[in-house]
């Protein structure tokens, strides 16, 4: 698979198909339950909370969805990237200087050795030409790796805030329960 493959195949991937967990339909299908009211008509507890309670950690879980989503995509680039590293690479290699034969001598060897020099010459250049594209991949790739380091990270805190919001959640229930 060439790098235009790749990146033809991660153009036409689009992240997670099923981008609905199992929260996500259990919230669409929550119904609010009919809760006692206060003297001023307002909910005491009950449906309305849970509502709140559902949607944060809606909200929680879509974000650790997102960023996921966003995690896979860069690595997906950072593959195509480590496949650009390597065609060059191979290209670099194919590319040899030229060398003076064993047979070339005398003055048949001071007439070619200009037109070897200048063929060298080129070469260099080419083979720099490759060299500071394989820089520039790899200085890509190591900001493609922070970027996912960053997704990971959110992903985590996420976690810990979804987390954070259950453990309250059993307290809760505990406090109620006695």
């Amino acid at each position: 698979m060439g790098a235009k493959d790749a990146i033809q195949s991660i153009n036409n991937e689009k992240p997670s198909q099923n981008n609905q967990s199992r929260f996500d339909i259990q919230f669409q299908n929550h119904e609010a339950v009919e809760t006692k009211k206060n003297e001023r008509g307002n909910p005491q507890g009950g449906a309305d909370q849970m509502d709140a309670i559902y949607m944060a950690y809606f909200l929680i879980l879509q974000s650790v969805n997102l960023q996921n989503d966003t995690a896979a995509i860069q690595a997906k680039s950072l593959q195509v990237n480590a496949i650009e590293q390597v065609q060059l690479n191979q290209e670099q290699e194919k590319i040899q200087y030229v060398t003076i034969p064993a047979n070339l001598k005398g003055e048949a060897l001071n007439e070619q050795i200009p037109k070897f020099q200048a063929q060298n010459q080129e070469i260099e250049a080419e083979r720099q030409g490759i060299s500071n594209n394989l820089l520039l991949l790899r200085q890509n790739a190591q900001v493609g790796e922070t970027k996912i380091d960053t997704s990971v990270n959110n992903v985590e805190q996420s976690v810990q805030e979804g987390a954070g919001l259950l453990h309250m959640l059993v307290n809760i229930s505990n406090q109620i329960t006695r």
